[in-house]
């Protein structure tokens, strides 16, 4: 079971940088407006570099938050886990459709 944790914290590491991504290239096209995170918006517009520092540390909290789940019970980890993944598949699908104007 630990293969399918590794692997679901590598899927969602992709995602979230992903997110990062689409984030800055949804700010540049539409304005502070688009972006739907308080904190990401507050950094954004605050000229800050610690967007992508605060995405690094947010991920490597959720991996201790994980590995914390996961010792004490090892399917509800990799159910809130796969939670987290479709969350973030659905935010970089719903970026992606937007900067191509769909």
């Amino acid at each position: 079971m630990l293969e399918y944790l590794i692997g679901g914290l590598a899927v969602l590491a992709v995602l979230w940088f992903l997110d990062e991504v689409l984030t800055s290239l949804d700010v540049k096209k539409y304005g502070l407006k688009a972006e739907a995170n308080p904190i990401m918006r507050y950094f954004i517009k605050e000229g800050h570099s610690e967007p992508f520092y605060w995405k690094v540390f947010s991920y490597f909290v959720f991996v201790g938050i994980i590995a914390v789940l996961y010792y004490f019970e090892h399917i509800f980890a990799l159910a809130f886990l796969g939670i987290v993944i479709a969350l973030y598949l659905f935010v970089d699908l719903h970026n992606l459709e937007r900067l191509e104007g769909n």
